[in-house]
């Protein structure tokens, strides 16, 4: 039993035969059906593969826009990259970016995979703001040139779209 203000928006015509209440962002009945057996919300709108509960199916997800610079500075005392892009919300939310940057390197005569995981909380808004994470690796460093960064949302409410970029990016030495 889920005991909660279900924020619904007014009884009105969201569609279908029968005026409904919406659900808002942000309710709790978002994606909290279990077995689902029912196709079609009240509305005769598809309900999706984690039903919400009620006669409405919650379509108005927030999406999210994620980009990865083109050029990432490798700090030449520890090889370590600082991994920059931007994020941009349809609606102020919050999540982590799961990002990940991957660099072949020849070392003798194979090739290996240096790489690094990074996750980084986000707050995001209707305004495109940049985000940046260290990228560290425990053996090896990155080097100059190019490398495969990935991000993608992670931990975000069941309203809030995923959302992920892929990119090839060029690696250089600071200056520092």
């Amino acid at each position: 039993m889920l005991i909660a203000d279900p924020k619904l928006g007014a009884l009105e015509d969201n569609g279908g035969p029968t005026k409904t209440l919406a659900l808002l962002a942000g309710s709790p009945a978002i994606n909290a059906g279990t077995n689902c057996t029912v196709q079609v919300d009240q509305r005769y709108a598809a309900r999706d593969a984690q039903c919400d509960l009620g006669a409405y199916e919650f379509a108005d997800f927030t999406t999210v826009t994620v980009t990865i610079d083109p050029t990432t500075v490798v700090n030449h005392a520890n090889g370590w990259a600082t991994l920059t892009g931007t994020v941009k919300c349809s609606r102020a939310e919050t999540f982590e970016l799961a990002l990940e940057l991957h660099q072949p390197q020849r070392v003798g005569k194979e090739i290996v995979d240096v790489h690094s995981a990074a996750t980084e909380p986000v707050a995001c808004t209707t305004v495109t703001q940049p985000w940046s994470a260290s990228m560290m690796l425990t053996e090896g460093s990155f080097q100059n040139g190019t490398a495969t960064a990935t991000a993608q949302t992670l931990e975000a409410e069941p309203w809030v779209a995923p959302a992920s970029a892929s990119a090839s990016v060029r690696m250089y030495w600071s200056r520092k």
